[in-house]
Parts: C-alpha cells; sequence; structure tokens
C-alpha cells in the first residue's frame, strides 16, 4: 500500500506569480480611485478635522499587542470548539477505514504524469522557505509603494502562520500518525501518540493561509469561491504524492483556516489602526487622506 516518492518541486517561480496576482486580488478598485482620483481643491474648501494626536508607541510594542491580540481569538472558545470538533472527524477518519479506501481507490487514479507535473508546480506555495520571505518583502516594501492593501495581505498572512504554527507543530506529535510512503510506519493512518510526526501537513497549512487571508479582506464572492479552491492545492498535491493521509491534509487546512479568522477577528475589533483612509468630501472636492500613525 506504499506509493512512490517524488521529488519536490523545481518551479517556484509558478509560486512566486500566483502569489502575487493573490496580493493584487486585496486590493479595492476604491483604494486606486483614491489614489488617483483626488479632485481640485478650492482656496475656500473647508479643511478636513485632523485626528487628535495620539500617544507614539513604539514598532515592538504594537507588534507585541498585535500577536498577543492574535492568540487571544485563536485560543477563545469559540476556536477551541471548532478545533475539537474539526479532531474528531479527522480522528474517525483516521482510525476507520476512510483514510486507507482514500489512498488505495481513490489517489492512484491522480498519480499520472500531468497530474505529477502540476502537483510539483503548486507544493511551493506549502514551502516555507519560498512563502515566508515573500510574505515579509510583500508587508514590507508594498505600503513603501503605495499598496497599503498588498502590504496588508503579507502581513496578516504572516500572522496567521505565526498564529497556527505552534498547535500545528504540537499535534504532529501528539497526534503521532505516520506517512503513507514511510517505511518505519507499520499502522497506516492511525494516530499512535508521539510514535510519529507527521499527523498534521505543515505544507496544507502554510499553502492555505495566503488564499484564505485574500477571501478574509475583501466580500466578491467569485473571488472568495476561487480563494477557498486554491487554498486546498497544496493539500491535494501532498495526497497526490502519497506524503500524507487524507485526514492529515484536512487538518493541517483546518487549522490554516482558523487562524487566518482569529487573525480577521482580531483585525475587525484593535482600535486605532496604523494606517487609515480619512474620506474627504468638499463642495469643489473629492477624494480621502491617508494617515499614518508612527
Amino acid at each position: 500500500m506504499k506509493g512512490p516518492t517524488h521529488a519536490t518541486s523545481t518551479q517556484p517561480w509558478f509560486a512566486a506569480a500566483l502569489l502575487s496576482c493573490l496580493a493584487a486580488c486585496t486590493v479595492d478598485a476604491s483604494v486606486h480611485a483614491g489614489c488617483f482620483g483626488l479632485a481640485r481643491r478650492s482656496p475656500d474648501a473647508q479643511e478636513p478635522a485632523k485626528p487628535e494626536p495620539r500617544p507614539a508607541r513604539g514598532w515592538f510594542a504594537r507588534t507585541f499587542d498585535t500577536v498577543v491580540a492574535d492568540h487571544a481569538e485563536f485560543y477563545d472558545t469559540g476556536s477551541m470548539l471548532a478545533l475539537g470538533g474539526g479532531l474528531g472527524l479527522a480522528a474517525l477518519s483516521a482510525n476507520s477505514q476512510l483514510d486507507r479506501d482514500i489512498y488505495e481507490d481513490v489517489l492512484p487514479e491522480w498519480r499520472t504524469e500531468e497530474w505529477t507535473e502540476f502537483r510539483d508546480d503548486v507544493l511551493p506555495f506549502g514551502d516555507g522557505a519560498y512563502v515566508l520571505p515573500t510574505l515579509a518583502a510583500t508587508a514590507i516594501i508594498a505600503p513603501a509603494l503605495g499598496g497599503e492593501a498588498i502590504g496588508e495581505w503579507g502581513e496578516r498572512s504572516l500572522r496567521a502562520i505565526l498564529v497556527g504554527a505552534p498547535p500545528v507543530l504540537a499535534l504532529q506529535r501528539l497526534i503521532g500518525a505516520g506517512r503513507p510512503d514511510d517505511p518505519a510506519n507499520t499502522t497506516s493512518s492511525e494516530w499512535e501518540p508521539l510514535r510519529h510526526s507527521n499527523g498534521v501537513s505543515g505544507h496544507a497549512f502554510i499553502g492555505s493561509i495566503p488564499f484564505l487571508t485574500v477571501a478574509s479582506m475583501q466580500d466578491n464572492i467569485v473571488v472568495d469561491g476561487a480563494c477557498y479552491l486554491g487554498s486546498t492545492l497544496v493539500a491535494g498535491a501532498r495526497l497526490q504524492g502519497s506524503r500524507h493521509y487524507f485526514s492529515q491534509v484536512v487538518i493541517g487546512w483546518f487549522l490554516g483556516y482558523l487562524a487566518v479568522e482569529a487573525v480577521s477577528d482580531a483585525a475587525s475589533i484593535r482600535p486605532d489602526p496604523a494606517v487609515a483612509f480619512v474620506p474627504v468630501l468638499g463642495e469643489d472636492e473629492v477624494g480621502f487622506l491617508v494617515v499614518h500613525r508612527f
């Protein structure tokens, strides 16, 4: 029942290109209009109200507050109940015949040369060596070039990875399930706490986050559908390559979903954002001001 092993992807450019497309999806048309559509100002126009000055806080303090808020949202009662329910369903799949039936009866039909090539193109999306530097560069560089929404996408994706990584690493060992293609795995998909360290797919977790973050940042149903579909690509690639069982990629994806939701919830309740767009509407002017709090 052990499947063949395959080489990892040699085409990280595919991941970089698609990550760039994802970043572009976060830019709302109104932002473009605001950047380029400021109307002329009349000398008699009323000056917009200036925000009250706030005490300056250091970068480290703001970052610490953000991380704490993200984790508070992730470990709240609702998220933990959802995680418990997801783990329960995954346990039923892993410790019954379902995982093995999918591996032995369904997946062989997908192990063709064409799907293997597609899998190798997709896998870099779940590789932290490619994804983390790309997101970090986006979060740092994009705002300086006027792409605040793109920068926010990079930042929120990184925060979601930071929130979800500890439970991913912990559950990998606590579940203790092995890989399908591991000769040392004699118990198939069954959970054997602390025996192996592959009970959760880390690739499926990382690969889901950039897509799910885009979905959380806008309300276009078409973009949402495309992003949710894209968030499963790496999980499917790990299945196709015999690197994980079905339950293992499901847990990885679900942890990514919960982490993105936690970051989104924290962002919606956190007051006083560092960057704010203040609308300006007067008799002879229309547009907005960009207020950046340092």
